[in-house]
Formats: C-alpha cells, sequence, structure tokens
C-alpha cells in the first residue's frame, strides 16, 4: 500500500466546485484572479494623487509626504523574495488571505491615524499585504493555467499594475482635494474585506510536493542560477526606465510642450488601453508561432525608437504624441515577454512563487528608483545621462534576445505549456 504525500489543492471546497471562478484554467477564474491584483494594486494608486492632501493635514513638505506612496512600493521591492518563498510554503490561497488581512484594517487605520508617522507605519504594513496578495496572484495564475491559455494570460497580466493604478486613481480623483480624502483609505479597505470573504471563489491550484520534497529553497534560490540572473540584469534597467518615464512624462508633456493637465490624462488613458492591446496582442503572436525572442526583439527597437522621438528636444508636439503612442503598444509587447518568462526561471515546479517574486521585485525596484533616477538625469546638462540611459536600458534585454531572435520558425522547438518547461535555459 502506498501513501499519498502531497498536501491537498490550497483554494475552495468541494461544494463551491462547481462555479466558474473555481474551474481552474477557465477564463471566469482567470479574470477572477485579474480582479484581485487590480484591487490591491489600488494599495499603491490611490495614494498618487494625496500627496498634496497629506502634505497640508499633517504639516509636512511635499517630499516627505510622498512617503505615502514610496512606503508600498519600497516594501514591496525588498519583500518581494520573501513573499515568494512565503506562497510556495503556505500555498496561495492563504497568502492571499494573509494579504487581505493584512492590509484591510491597515488601510482603515490610516483613515483615522493623528500623526504622520503612524500613517507611514501603516502603509508599510499594508505593502506587505500588498506584495502577498499581487504574488498569491500571479503564482495563481500560472499553476492554474497552462499551454496558450497561460500564455495569454501572462502576456495580459504584464498590463495588471498599470491598470490597477490608473482605476485607482479615476475612483480616488472626485475625492482628491477636499476635506473627504481620508475616505478613499476606509473605502478601499472596505473593498479588500468583500474580497477576503470572497476569496474561496477563486480557483483551486494543484497539489503541492511537501516542502520537504521541494528541496527547502531559500528565498534566494533563483539568483542562483546564472541564466536567471542574466535575465533579471538584463531587464532591470529597462523597469527602472518605464516606471521612471511613467512619472517623468506628464511633467515633460505639461512644461517642455504646453499640454493643459487634461490631454495629459487623456493621453495616459490611451497609452494604458494600447499598452494592454500590445500585451495582449503578443500573447496572440506567440501562440500563433511568431517566436518570442523575435517579436521581443521588434518590440524593444520600435519602443526604443517610439522613446527617443517623445523625448527629442526638437520633436514637435504631434510627433511626441505619436512617439508616446507607438512606444505604449509596442512596450505593451516588451513587458508580456518578461511576464512569459516567469515560469523558466523558476528552480522546480513548485517554486512558482520565488519566480514571481524575483521578477515582480524588479517592477517595485523601478517604482521606488525610477522617479527619482529619471528627473535626476533629465535634468543634467546636455541630458546626455539622459539619453545614455534610455540607450542602455533597451540595449541590454536586445543582447538578451539577440541569440535566438532570428532563427527561422521551423527550427524552434515544439511549444509546451510553460508550467511544464524545465528550468530557465536561455542565453
Amino acid at each position: 500500500m502506498t501513501t499519498d504525500t502531497s498536501l491537498p489543492a490550497d483554494g475552495p471546497q468541494p461544494f463551491l466546485s462547481r462555479l466558474p471562478t473555481t474551474r481552474a484554467g477557465s477564463w471566469p477564474a482567470i479574470l477572477a484572479i485579474y480582479a484581485y491584483a487590480e484591487l490591491i494594486a489600488a494599495c499603491h494608486g490611490k495614494t498618487l494623487l494625496l500627496v498634496p492632501d497629506v502634505a497640508r493635514s499633517f504639516a509636512v513638505d511635499p517630499a516627505r509626504a510622498s512617503w505615502v506612496i514610496a512606503a508600498v512600493a519600497l516594501v514591496a521591492a525588498v519583500g518581494a523574495p520573501f513573499g515568494g518563498w512565503l506562497i510556495d510554503r503556505l500555498g496561495e490561497h492563504r497568502a492571499i488571505r494573509l494579504g487581505l488581512a493584512l492590509a484591510a484594517p491597515s488601510s482603515l487605520a490610516a483613515a483615522f491615524v493623528p500623526r504622520f508617522a503612524e500613517l507611514v507605519l501603516l502603509r508599510v504594513i499594508e505593502g506587505a499585504g500588498y506584495i502577498a496578495v499581487v504574488l498569491g496572484c500571479l503564482s495563481l495564475l500560472i499553476r492554474t493555467t497552462s499551454g496558450p491559455r497561460q500564455t495569454t494570460a501572462l502576456a495580459f497580466w504584464s498590463v495588471a499594475s498599470p491598470m490597477g493604478g490608473a482605476l485607482a486613481i479615476l475612483a480616488v480623483s472626485p475625492l482628491a482635494g477636499t476635506a473627504q480624502w481620508r475616505w478613499v483609505f476606509a473605502g478601499h479597505a472596505g473593498l479588500l474585506l468583500l474580497a477576503l470573504v470572497a476569496s474561496p471563489l477563486l480557483p483551486a491550484a494543484p497539489p503541492r510536493a511537501r516542502a520537504s520534497e521541494r528541496g527547502g529553497a531559500s528565498p534566494w534560490a533563483v539568483y542562483r542560477q546564472p541564466a536567471a540572473l542574466r535575465f533579471l540584469g538584463a531587464v532591470l534597467l529597462l523597469q527602472v526606465f518605464a516606471l521612471g518615464e511613467a512619472a517623468l512624462l506628464p511633467t515633460y508633456l505639461l512644461t517642455a510642450h504646453q499640454l493643459r493637465p487634461a490631454e495629459v490624462g487623456l493621453l495616459s488613458a490611451v497609452s494604458i488601453a494600447l499598452s494592454v492591446l500590445g500585451g495582449v496582442g503578443a500573447g496572440v503572436l506567440y501562440n500563433r508561432g511568431a517566436g518570442i525572442e523575435r517579436v521581443t526583439a521588434v518590440a524593444l527597437l520600435v519602443t526604443l525608437a517610439g522613446v527617443l522621438v517623445c523625448f527629442h528636444p526638437a520633436a514637435p508636439t504631434a510627433a511626441v504624441i505619436a512617439g508616446r503612442l507607438v512606444s505604449a503598444i509596442s512596450g505593451g509587447a516588451v513587458f508580456a515577454w518578461i511576464s512569459t518568462r516567469i515560469p523558466r526561471i523558476a528552480p522546480a515546479r513548485d517554486q512558482i512563487g520565488l519566480a514571481s517574486g524575483a521578477v515582480s521585485q524588479l517592477l517595485y525596484i523601478g517604482m521606488t528608483a525610477g522617479p527619482p533616477a529619471l528627473f535626476a538625469l533629465y535634468e543634467l546638462p546636455g541630458r546626455a545621462g539622459f539619453y545614455g540611459f534610455i540607450l542602455l536600458a533597451y540595449s541590454l534585454p536586445l543582447l538578451a534576445v539577440a541569440r535566438g531572435a532570428w532563427r527561422p520558425v521551423a527550427e524552434a522547438a515544439p511549444a509546451e505549456p510553460l508550467h511544464t518547461i524545465p528550468p530557465f535555459q536561455e542565453f
């Protein structure tokens, strides 16, 4: 007689198994995971418009008040590897519930604290909950999908964070600048609590091997793989630039091209929509055999050209807008490539959380370091450093994909479901 040594599936109870949202791999289940990711992304996005309100209410300068934003990104940047490790130990559902249980009361308390230091501390706790939920959702998405559907889902995931931030800005804008700005935190807390109650509706992941059978991997297991390190190093500066550009571009358009705030907002909304189309379109091309490296190489070159046009001092406003829109759609394809590589840098099939944490950490480093780095480089005389950074940020990933970018598609190995591909062997 043999003994089953696997852990039970980390998901809903059997009586829920007939509901569409609990059927692993179905589109309702995938959309449910996205809904949780968008909701938790508001932990960061909801404060983007509130810095002046925080500065005024707590009598601090705007630079100090900006920590209400930076605290979440900094915690996520530092804690992503540990969050991924925790997910592989607890399971996705438990990690998501734990994260919501941290983020919801922290957000609620933030609506009532009298001192700025207490607000920042609560944002740190909220950041810990944020990273647990977002990495739990990403790991759950990977472990409950396969083949072309997984590729498409991961390509779409690449724009989940900016979409969540944009939706949060739209929701917060009526209260920003008013005496009721604190209700933003209370309202978000209520939504997070509802999500916690509804968490059994998320799809169940396949059973995991016991921790002892998974080799007891440390949070740093991904970083011990040379090929994975080369991939992460290739896209680090790209993430820093992309997140820094998102902060710099509105100021650049308002000052250098005298666009009105409403016009900048419209351009941002259209850019996000095009990024979504670019990411999903890349997934469709992958599934039709276009070749991931080839699509990515073209997207990197097009994005680089669009960015250079956008920031060229002699470019007319129409060309700047066109460059921004073109780079938005091709940039969506670039970040789809990054997302679809996540399963391939996992040290083992039951360590998707580690891979999710490692790649997501780059995003949060970009959130933390990108804006100050890009503003500082942009202010340098002659802007040689600014343009040099752009070229370096895009050259490194181009080198990473160059090895296989122009192979004939017929020579490529048959496509496999991403979650069954062996540990990362590229470069």
